[in-house]
């Protein structure tokens, strides 16, 4: 499995405000029931580390996220393509009803192949 690296260089007001609009968002998703998406927690922990450092100069930080298994599928939820496209399921359920975006159901659930996904995308 490989890994996306984030590397941050941010004095420490603008970690700070990172820090706080981190914890804001995070609570605003939980209370909305969205689901988090990952490594969120781990980028707020950072900036803060990098908002209450005592160094003067800019901090340096490097954070490491598992890539989600994402690529190695043929088909993906309605999940899936809210936190691929960034939008909320109410988007995506919205893509499905009109066609926009086709879809199968697979028992209970809806799902989407790569290719349909990749031309929505594209378009």
């Amino acid at each position: 499995m490989s890994a996306t690296m984030l590397v941050l260089r941010l004095d420490r007001d603008v970690a700070g405000h990172i820090a706080v609009a981190l914890r804001r968002h995070r609570g605003q998703l939980e209370r909305l029931g969205y689901i988090e998406p990952r490594g969120l927690a781990e980028l707020e922990t950072l900036a803060q580390s990098v908002a209450k450092s005592h160094d003067e100069s800019p901090g340096v930080s490097v954070l490491t996220v598992p890539d989600d298994d994402s690529n190695a599928r043929d088909f993906f939820t309605r999940n899936d393509i809210s936190r691929r496209t960034g939008t909320s399921l109410s988007t995506v359920d919205r893509w499905i009803r009109t066609g926009a975006l086709p879809s199968v159901k697979r028992g209970r659930t809806r799902r989407v192949s790569r290719a349909d996904l990749n031309q929505f995308l594209a378009a």
